[in-house]
């Protein structure tokens, strides 16, 4: 039982062995403007009254070029945040410690936010 818990603790570090801090943010910086480049083009679409099916390969789009993101840096969303689980209390210390980082990420949820309400009007305007 013993090698089957080391075994499964190997494997867990193993998967993100090569992920630090530093990477950690930089991933998510990077997801996280891809993201919001995936929301303006489909509200772009929106506002054009484009069909669904024009909508969808948009989100299909930029769901494949965030995981590309990650597969650049030999890892997965999933191995991200199991990062995150085994090593939060030093992600946090991380973030707390960085203004600019923390100012980027603020400005980063705070412009999803705003495009996000635009994009749930666009919906609202068309039912």
């Amino acid at each position: 039982m013993i090698k089957i818990f080391l075994l499964i603790g190997l494997l867990a570090i193993g998967a993100y062995a090569n992920m630090t801090v530093e990477k950690y943010f930089e991933l998510k910086v990077k997801a996280q403007e891809m993201t919001l480049q995936g929301q303006k083009e489909r509200l772009q679409c929106m506002q054009k009254s484009c069909p669904m099916p024009e909508q969808y390969k948009i989100d299909g789009d930029y769901q494949t070029k965030i995981f590309e993101i990650y597969q650049k840096q030999n890892t997965t969303p999933s191995k991200v945040a199991a990062y995150y689980t085994h090593h939060s209390k030093e992600i946090d210390n991380y973030l707390q410690n960085n203004e600019a980082l923390q100012s980027k990420l603020n400005t980063l949820k705070q412009t999803y936010e705003e495009i996000s309400q635009e994009i749930r009007a666009q919906v609202e305007a068309h039912q």
